[in-house]
């Protein structure tokens, strides 16, 4: 979920390779979420980038945020 209205593009890199993916960002309701298909992507170090429309940076999280699938189920504490 995006809580900043500020941000206008969350960008992802994957820090082994250096590969660049944008997410798309969905309105619903009084929410904005985004996403990335992770297709491309091999490892799980990344670091997601959040910009403003005129392409400055507002929020920066770096680290190992391995990609989750339905199929893997609820994870522990969440059941």
């Amino acid at each position: 979920m995006i809580g900043n209205p500020d941000i206008h593009k969350v960008k992802i890199i994957e820090k082994k390779r250096n590969i660049e993916g944008e997410a798309k960002i969905i309105n619903i309701d009084d929410m904005r979420l985004w996403f990335v298909y992770m297709k491309k992507f091999q490892s799980s170090d990344f670091s997601i980038i959040g910009t403003s429309a005129d392409g400055k940076e507002l929020t920066k999280i770096n680290g190992n945020i391995s990609p989750y699938y339905a199929e893997q189920g609820p994870f522990k504490g969440y059941e």
